[in-house]
């Protein structure tokens, strides 16, 4: 989800090499509490006994008759629950390696035992190990796009059917981010084979210049945390903005920066984008309570000057590393077209996305903004460019973009059996449906809910709030999974 959808993905790293590498562009996980809740629920995958791993074939381009090429795509699959009722629960893959954990723990494993419903699990085309190609370069990325991936999981729930003998299945799938998004897609492209869906935290409307995200960050910090606590942040970057401009080193020692900085503008872009990664991460992912503890190192009175406070709040999070922050660190390490297990979360990938589809370049261009002035859409073209092909400049970007809406109309997604859910506190859900569902559609609200939050598995510290969505879902989905056609359903906006 756009350049900044690595700060979605970085908190879901859980191996040693794929944390070290979030460290190395300072794209850290969330709060403790939050990292440890993730590890968890990846960690016991070890144990999942009747889960299969399997692999299907598919085509490396479904749209071009005359390319025979296919590849080999990884899912999961289990039918512990299942007492033949032909209802079936698929999670789709989003950017990320595919995590089985899905299939026995979480909101999709819980509701798949109440349902007595299959469950599946499958990757997307160029992550994790669901490599059409053997490398990752410009070339063969040109055959990783959504419209690609809907298409290989239509036929992967065609084959299903086939070779499981579902007669007459209602399919019902779930995703959540970029996942969530295929997962209203594809009902919405494929209503033939997918009967509902569940879309969580999804961003809809492609958009180039995503300054709305900032500005929920800025809301949500100073809703939770105190006005003073955004206004730390604002002023230390407005501070910073003017004198980084004649001094470009003069910050390297206060923010533990491993290389000093040039005067150039994109280094200093560079150095901006970094530190708003870190505080970006713990808010769009923490829980209220952890806000606040951010936000007392950031107000807090013993450290007087704004910037040695941000400075302060880079150095609790930065777990002892230096920060790499140079635009040549990001340009050199996103150039890497070799294949990598490593890094489950798939930075190359994503980043080529946003830049061929969906933009969400979160900017701040103003010298009141909440990172200051130096992070525009410009900055994010320059890396797009630099990292893949001189082509993709802003116009090429825009009507990519475009391209984009068109396919998937955006906010006015005109597509029923949908259950779309977004935490206020979520930056996502200023490009997500929160409102105006189409007929037959729903719209759940969670005040104060974060990212990712509703289908994890359950935790003591959940809020009621977050109870009461998941509530809402199920209750909603045992009506649907009654209803042959949800074309009469009434939409509804939920606010929990």
């Amino acid at each position: 989800m756009l350049i900044f959808q690595l700060v979605t993905c970085a908190f879901l790293l859980t191996s040693a090499a794929a944390f070290s590498t979030a460290q190395y562009f300072g794209l850290l996980s969330g709060h403790e509490a939050t990292k440890r809740r993730l590890n968890d629920f990846v960690a016991k995958k070890e144990s999942l006994q009747g889960v299969e791993s399997k692999k299907i074939a598919q085509k490396l381009d479904h749209f071009t008759p005359s390319l025979k090429a296919t590849w080999e795509q990884h899912y999961a699959q289990d039918f512990e629950f299942y007492d033949g009722n032909n209802l079936i629960f698929l999670m789709v893959g989003g950017d990320r390696d595919i995590n089985v954990g899905w299939l026995r723990q979480g909101f999709i494993a819980e509701q798949a035992e109440k349902f007595k419903a299959a469950l599946f699990t499958i990757e997307h085309r160029f992550y994790g190990k669901s490599q059409p190609k053997p490398d990752l370069t410009t070339k063969s990325l040109k055959y990783l796009s959504s419209e690609q991936a809907l298409a290989d999981y239509a036929h992967f729930i065609e084959t299903m059917n086939t070779e499981h003998g579902f007669k007459n299945p209602k399919w019902i799938v779930f995703g959540v981010s970029y996942g969530g998004s295929l997962a209203a897609w594809l009902r919405y492209k494929y209503p033939h084979l997918v009967h509902s869906a569940v879309s969580a935290n999804a961003p809809l409307l492609a958009k180039v210049d995503f300054h709305e995200y900032f500005e929920s960050v800025s809301k949500t910090l100073s809703s939770i945390g105190g006005p003073e606590c955004a206004e730390t942040i604002t002023t230390a970057n407005k501070i910073m903005s003017e004198k980084i401009v004649n001094n470009a080193s003069q910050y390297d020692e206060l923010f533990d920066l491993c290389e000093p900085l040039s005067g150039s503008e994109n280094d200093i872009s560079s150095f901006f984008w970094n530190l708003a990664h870190r505080l970006v991460t713990d808010v769009e992912v923490m829980e209220e309570d952890e806000i606040k503890y951010a936000c007392e190192i950031l107000t807090d009175k013993n450290i007087a000057d704004p910037v040695h406070r941000y400075a302060e709040f880079s150095r609790q999070t930065n777990y002892d590393f230096c920060v790499y922050a140079k635009y040549s660190d990001i340009i050199n390490r996103w150039r890497l077209n070799k294949i990598s297990y490593t890094e489950g979360w798939g930075a190359r990938q994503w980043f080529y996305q946003t830049c061929t589809e969906f933009g969400w370049f979160a900017t701040s261009s103003r010298k009141n903004n909440l990172f200051g002035d130096k992070l525009t859409v410009d900055f994010y073209d320059s890396i797009c460019k630099d990292v893949f092909d001189v082509k993709f400049d802003t116009k090429f970007i825009e009507n990519a973009v475009n391209k984009t809406n068109e396919k998937y109309k955006g906010l006015d997604l005109p597509v029923t059996g949908v259950i779309f859910v977004h935490g206020t506190n979520d930056p996502w859900s200023k490009v997500g449906i929160t409102k105006f569902p189409k007929k037959g559609s729903i719209a759940i609200r969670i005040k104060g809910g974060g990212h990712y939050g509703v289908l994890l598995p359950e935790s003591p510290n959940d809020s009621q709030q977050l109870k009461n969505a998941r509530a809402r879902i199920s209750k909603t989905l045992e009506r649907w999974t009654k209803t042959k056609s949800l074309e009469q359903e009434k939409s509804a906006i939920i606010d929990v």
